[in-house]
């Protein structure tokens, strides 16, 4: 068994378990719903068939609060959020800079312009579209924006560790990634391990 197995996967397993119910509460939610936001973890996504609820009533309710957060949050049409200084430390850039007071609210406006066509250019909407509908749907999803990329984790794929405040102090992430992307020091802990990597769907990370 490698380090891999007896640190973070045992670690999982053991998190994972203890919350079965819960997840047990989260396919059923699902089933009322949109069932491929959270199927059943026996599926199988080549050869099992979920039931299209896009004409039930419950994934007309989910798909309308997602539609209105999404709107709420991240219009097109205005900035998501509000670039601000102190009165006082724009007086003190005015006399720094010797500029006038609108150049500096001018420059935090263009701002916020920028982020939102960051926003677009980097195709973020959809991403944030899928994290909002698992929030509706089962008020749970880990959101990483630790990368280049905005990513979002179903709570089936990810387990916490909290101390006594409730603060997480441990979050592993179940992932499965194709063998030719890993990095070379990843293939060379996968192949001492005696693995046959090129045959394996699921790589521990």
């Amino acid at each position: 068994m490698d380090q891999c197995d007896k640190t973070a996967k045992s670690e999982f397993d053991f998190l994972d378990g203890q919350r079965q119910n819960m997840l047990d509460r989260f396919e059923r939610l699902a089933q009322l719903t949109i069932p491929s936001v959270f199927p059943d973890e026996d599926y199988d996504q080549q050869q099992d068939q979920l039931t299209d609820g896009s004409t039930s009533l419950g994934a007309q309710g989910v798909t309308h609060l997602t539609n209105k957060l999404m709107n709420a949050m991240f219009a097109p049409s205005r900035p998501f959020f509000r670039l601000s200084l102190d009165n006082a430390i724009i007086q003190k850039y005015v006399q720094q800079l010797g500029v006038e007071e609108s150049v500096i609210t001018d420059s935090l406006a263009q701002g916020e312009r920028d982020a939102m066509m960051e926003l677009e250019r980097e195709g973020c909407r959809e991403a944030l579209y899928e994290g909002m509908t698992h929030l509706v749907e089962i008020g749970n999803v880990l959101m990483d924006m630790s990368g280049d990329e905005l990513l979002f984790t179903s709570v089936r794929n990810y387990v916490v560790r909290r101390n006594a405040k409730g603060v997480p102090v441990l979050i592993i992430i179940r992932a499965s990634h194709r063998y030719d992307d890993l990095e070379d020091a990843a293939k060379e802990a996968y192949e001492a391990a005696g693995r046959t990597a090129q045959y394996d769907q699921e790589v521990c990370t």
